[in-house]
């Protein structure tokens, strides 16, 4: 049934339309994507068939065969050689990409620390930097190949993301000599061990290479857009390609110490080269930290000032000129600081997850307000902003629980939010009315006559305050 409306009057009519359903078929790996995806696009566009009066129209699905990209300056790879070699010369270029810059002070710091080594433990430790790179350009083929990832495609998940601006940070800290130790070379350490030296460049190599892969750069698009039209071993050589590209600077100087000699040697200067890299390695956070999703930036920002707390004591109470007793008890503090920390950054204070659905919450207006009266339904408003951390305190800990909740199910009651983050005349004067002007508050109406007589909660009010609130207004009620 339907209205056909004018400016002055509607009639009824009664149509029946036949619509075609198109299930749409599984992207074959010509398209490049995993085989459990579906397309929102149709190969042929369909006519949706009806009865009725009027000419049938035409129901124009998006047809992939429509499209005809034209790409400017696009190199054509017609096989695998040609691949490689693209691939060689994008991982090679992707070395000097500005995205790149704030994290080759990794690399550089590391060759100029081993400046001075000899010919055997250079290679040695050029060839297991390359293997730290190489490493991640495999598992980055296998998410490829197998699981659909795209280039990239690992910083739009939300725990990677937190966990690299965590790593780069706490870097960043390393460099300005928060703590001694050499990050993320823990095991080396203050040891000048030679199997912790290869350890530290293998791991320096992949952390290196993974935060460098929001980057794009010259032929890699092309390159790994041809590969992933390819059958999975393909995918891996041409992957492994661009990893070697990327390391030939540091395989190719690590392997012949007369190049090694336009290397500065290490000196005084090297601490305000440090200072530099460090401030670099901050921007890197601030770029990470704007990728993130709005709601989850205070609480990155609230879990790096634990993860600084953490990493400030841990330099202070946990090197090697300390007692091993106050060194256990700092690395045991290390690591439950940063648990606590982020306990309390995503799940207590500033919760990232959805709030458990409440359709008695709404947005305060004084209309509803005097509605619920009228209609003998108790309204709880509460006063909240999003400056205010005690009230995501007391909303986590004593109004979102499962015992309130279910109270106002149970009661029919609405929870009208008054949101101070902004200038809110209303809600400030009604706020000012209930004799207060501060929160977090929580102010329960009752219904009919006892309306002008609400039961209010400042500060910071606990789950029983809460249900013995809402006891009252219920008792003055009836």
């Amino acid at each position: 049934e339907s209205l056909l409306c004018n400016t002055n009057s509607c009639t009824p009519k009664d149509f029946i339309i036949v619509y075609t359903i198109n299930v749409i078929p599984r992207l074959s790996k010509e398209l490049g994507k995993s085989s459990n995806q579906l397309s929102v696009f149709d190969k042929s566009s369909q006519t949706t068939k009806y009865k009725g009066k009027g000419k049938p129209e035409k129901n124009k699905h998006h047809e992939i065969s429509s499209f005809t990209p034209i790409y400017i300056a696009q190199k054509n790879i017609s096989n695998i050689f040609i691949a490689i070699f693209y691939g060689l010369l994008a991982g090679f270029i992707l070395n000097f990409m500005p995205c790149v810059i704030p994290v080759v002070s990794l690399k550089i710091m590391a060759l100029i620390k081993h400046a001075g080594e000899d010919k055997k433990t250079l290679s040695k430790l050029g060839f297991t930097f390359t293997l730290g790179i190489l490493t991640t350009f495999v598992i980055l083929a296998f998410l490829a190949a197998y699981l659909g990832y795209k280039w990239g495609e690992l910083f739009q998940m939300r725990i990677f993301l937190i966990t690299m601006i965590a790593i780069v940070f706490t870097l960043a800290l390393s460099m300005f000599n928060l703590f001694t130790i050499n990050i993320p070379a823990f095991a080396g350490r203050l040891s000048k061990d030679k199997s912790n030296q290869y350890t530290d460049a293998f791991i320096k190599g992949f952390l290196a290479t993974l935060l460098a892969t929001p980057c794009s750069g010259p032929f890699l698009g092309g390159t790994l857009a041809w590969a992933l039209t390819q059958p999975p071993q393909i995918i891996f050589i041409i992957f492994i390609s661009v990893g070697i590209g990327m390391s030939l600077p540091y395989i190719i100087l690590t392997s012949n110490p007369r190049l090694m000699k336009f290397i500065p040697q290490p000196g005084e200067w090297m601490f305000t080269l440090e200072r530099i890299m460090a401030f670099l390695l901050v921007g890197t956070t601030l770029y990470l930290i704007s990728i993130l999703e709005h709601n989850l930036i205070i609480p990155t920002l609230w879990f790096l000032l634990f993860l600084t707390t953490a990493f400030w004591q841990y330099g202070r109470f946990g090197t090697l000129v300390k007692s091993k007793g106050k060194r256990i008890i700092s690395k045991i503090s290390l690591v439950a600081i940063l648990f606590i920390g982020y306990y309390i950054s995503f799940h207590y204070i500033y919760s990232t997850e959805k709030e458990i659905a409440m359709p008695f919450k709404k947005k305060f207006n004084i209309e509803t307000l005097y509605q619920n009266r009228d209609s003998r339904k108790i309204s709880i408003v509460k006063f909240t902003a999003d400056w205010c951390p005690n009230c995501k305190l007391v909303e986590k800990t004593s109004l979102y629980t499962s015992k309130v909740i279910k109270k106002i199910n149970k009661g029919k009651i609405d929870l009208l939010i008054a949101d101070l983050t902004r200038k809110n005349r209303i809600a400030e004067e009604l706020l000012s009315i209930l004799g207060s002007h501060s929160i977090p508050f929580l102010a329960v109406f009752p219904a009919g006559e006892s309306f002008t007589k609400p039961i209010c909660l400042n500060d910071i009010y606990s789950e029983n305050d809460v249900l013995k609130a809402i006891k009252m207004a219920k008792k003055t009620d009836n």
